[in-house]
Parts: structure tokens; sequence; C-alpha cells
């Protein structure tokens, strides 16, 4: 059975990590996990967080994977050239992919139309709230 690393189990159910790493395949997942809780890393680094040992080459190699799937960044560090990796989205960019796919899923990728049914949800609530409070007033003033 797969356990994984405490630091990612600590956070599966946490806003902190960006809604395209939780979609990530599970080792995928977990490594970039503990990417984004630690900051920077090497290699090194993550195969010795990981639960279960996997080769140094398997961990960079799934490292370069995420680095081209833009969810980590790689820059090269030190004489020896050795890679750091960190995380590549920021929550800010996260929100707003996920506002891009909501628009796209709902509005025909119209963040306008978003921003426009917004607007009118607001403006019914208020409606309804300032209905609401009205309606306790005549409740009150005729008791």
């Amino acid at each position: 059975m797969y356990h994984s690393h405490p630091a990612a189990e600590r956070a599966w159910s946490s806003d902190l990590f960006p809604q395209e790493v939780l979609r990530l395949y599970r080792r995928e997942r977990e490594i970039a996990m503990i990417v984004y809780d630690r900051g920077l890393v090497t290699a090194k680094d993550v195969e010795a967080a990981l639960c279960h040992s996997l080769s140094n080459a398997a961990v960079r190699s799934m490292l370069d994977r995420l680095v081209r799937k833009e969810i980590l960044t790689q820059v090269r560090c030190g004489s020896r050239g050795a890679f750091v990796y960190g995380p590549a989205l920021t929550q800010s960019a996260a929100a707003e992919n996920a506002l891009k796919q909501f628009a796209g899923d709902f509005y025909g990728g119209s963040l306008d139309s978003v921003a426009e049914a917004i607007a009118q949800m607001f403006a019914n609530e208020k409606r309804h709230s300032a209905a609401a409070l009205e309606t306790q007033s005549e409740y009150r003033l005729a008791s």
C-alpha cells in the first residue's frame, strides 16, 4: 500500500497547493508537494524526503517532467552546476488558472460573462437581504 510523505499527507486537504499540483498522478503529486512545501530543493533533498525510496535518476526524471509541465522551475546553481527546483505556480497564478477554467467550463471562456454573473448574484443577494430585513421590520411593528 502507498503511504505519502508526512509533509505531503498533512497538506492533502490544504488550500496551499494549486489545483494543478493536486491533479497530478500520485508519485508526481508527492514530489511536487515536497517542493511546494519546502520551497527550493535539489533532487537529493526530494529523494531523502520520499516515503518510499526512488533512485536519484528516477527522482530527477520526475522533477524534469514537472518542469516540462510548468509545475516546477529549474535553475542551475553552484560550481558543480546542480539543479535546484522550486514552485512555478503562485497562489495568484493558480487562482487565475482556476478562474479561466471556470469561465471555459460554464461561460464559453468569457471572463466578462463571469463578471456579469457575479455582479448579478450580488445584486440578487442584496435585494433578497433587503426584502428579508423589511419583512422582519414589518413583523416587529405588527407585534
